[in-house]
This record gives structure tokens, C-alpha cells and sequence, in this order.
């Protein structure tokens, strides 16, 4: 590109149009590297896709302005058995007692409910007896055949 011979007022009206006229062509690219470099500058950013819910959606949230994403206004619940309000055989309630605290972790941290999980687990390792919970720590019946499990 060469420079025209122009008044200076007149050469950057010439290039200034020409940038906008360029802009204009390639907005999409312009966005795209614009946000990019934000999230590479930006540390401490969490970027959540919620695509298997009725309403898909993506969520930036910065992490120090929000402790977690889903569970923060949910009050704690304090899980207990009772074998008077339950159908449950005491090896189920000790099942429950012992996996409490982890399966309400658990749900902060990946949005799971505790009572899912705990049925789960109940079902599929027959309340921590059945061989795979015993010998692997497997309570939901995922079974691996590779050497490298």
C-alpha cells in the first residue's frame, strides 16, 4: 500500500474510513480476539457451560465474587437415618451415616445431590458389601477392564 500525497487532515479522514470500512468487514474477528485476550489476562476466572439443562447456558464468573456457582443459598442439611422413619436395614443406615459428609462435599462441588448419590451407592455396592466396593472402592457398579484402570 502506498501513501498518497494528501493534506493531513484529508490522509487520516482516508484512513480512518479505511479502517472502519476494514472493521466493519471482520467484526466477528475483531470480537472473538478481543474476548480471548480478556480471558487470558484475566486470572482467577471460572467458565461454566450448562448445555444439558432445558435452558443452555455459559456462565463467567470471577472467583473471588462467587463461592460456588449452584449451592450457596441452599441451607446445609444435616442427613440422618432413623430406622423408625425408614424402611432401612441397619448395614444401609451405617452406609448413610458414614457417606454423609462426603456425598454433601461432593454436591458443592459438582452440583450432585447427596440423597442421588447416597441411593446410588446403596443400590449398586448393596450398602459397601458387594466385592467391587469392598476390594476397589467402587460404590456404583462402574467396571473397568483395561490394565490401566
Amino acid at each position: 500500500m502506498f501513501i498518497k500525497k494528501l493534506p493531513n487532515k484529508t490522509l487520516l479522514r482516508y484512513y480512518l474510513n479505511t479502517f472502519v470500512k476494514w472493521s466493519e468487514k471482520h467484526w466477528v474477528k475483531i470480537l472473538a480476539i478481543a474476548f480471548c485476550t480478556f480471558l487470558a489476562l484475566e486470572r482467577n476466572l471460572s467458565v461454566q457451560l450448562h448445555l444439558s439443562t432445558t435452558a443452555p447456558s455459559i456462565s463467567i464468573v470471577k472467583n473471588g465474587d462467587q463461592q460456588s456457582a449452584h449451592f450457596d443459598d441452599v441451607p446445609k442439611v444435616q442427613l440422618t437415618a432413623t430406622h423408625a422413619t425408614t424402611n432401612a436395614s441397619p448395614e444401609q443406615l451405617q452406609y448413610i451415616k458414614r457417606f454423609a459428609n462426603v456425598a454433601q462435599a461432593e454436591m458443592e462441588k459438582f452440583g450432585i445431590p447427596a440423597s442421588i448419590k447416597l441411593a446410588q451407592g446403596l443400590l449398586e455396592s448393596q450398602a459397601g458389601k458387594s466385592p467391587l466396593a469392598k476390594n476397589n472402592n467402587n460404590h456404583f457398579g462402574i467396571k473397568c477392564f483395561s490394565k490401566n484402570c
